[in-house]
């Protein structure tokens, strides 16, 4: 699908009980679109797709707000006040626009692991992220852990251990008190106090 279908959720009642979808979709892409992220405050759209880069859409007037980077994307994200934008690029790496100046930061770098994972926290000051060594021919022990990175300044605050494998995905609570991991066989959910694993799920 080349396209992003907008579709308006207030109209859902019981007798219409289908959001009905826009008519001006947004042809986002040349090819298929694999992630999408919105920034209901700032009304911002990210878009990650066949093309090369990252698009950023101002969902209201259906425009390209800009467009970063002319490499492979693989992991976007973008703060909940749309002034953020993570992306990674399947490299030990990852890079912040920052969405009002048009600027990207010198990619922040993830000491050789793949950076699988990107999740800001509700106040924008943070960005967490999860890896891997994508290439360990060294055979060292693998890093599963999660970073926790100073949007502003770009020097990582923490590093949290307790995931036994590589970090698909991650969430933040509205309030910010607490992080899921998503693994291939497990999920867990972090308090961002103590940076401590509270529940577990297998599955």
């Amino acid at each position: 699908m080349e396209s992003v279908q907008v579709w308006d959720l207030t109209q859902v009642t019981e007798a219409e009980p289908e959001p009905k979808a826009d008519a001006n979709s947004i042809k986002a892409s040349r090819g298929a679109i694999y992630k999408a992220c919105y920034s209901r405050q700032s009304g911002l759209l990210v878009v990650r797709g066949d093309e090369r880069g990252v698009s950023v859409w101002d969902i209201a007037r259906r425009k390209l707000r800009q467009k970063v980077t002319e490499d492979l994307v693989y992991r976007i994200a973008i703060s909940s006040d749309g002034k953020w934008v993570a992306y990674a690029e399947g490299l030990p790496q990852f890079s912040l626009l920052n969405v009002e100046t048009g600027k990207v930061t010198t990619p922040f770098k993830e000491n050789d692991r793949r950076v699988e994972s990107l999740a800001f926290s509700p106040d924008g000051k943070t960005l967490y992220t999860g890896g891997y060594y994508y290439r360990n021919r060294q055979r060292v022990k693998q890093d599963y852990s999660i970073h926790l990175w100073d949007v502003k300044t770009g020097k990582r605050k923490a590093k949290w251990e307790g995931a036994s494998s590589r970090i698909t995905s991650l969430f933040l609570s509205p309030d910010g008190k607490w992080l899921v991991s998503n693994e291939p066989t497990q999920s867990l959910i972090w308090s961002t106090e103590t940076g401590k694993v509270v529940a577990r799920d297998r599955f």
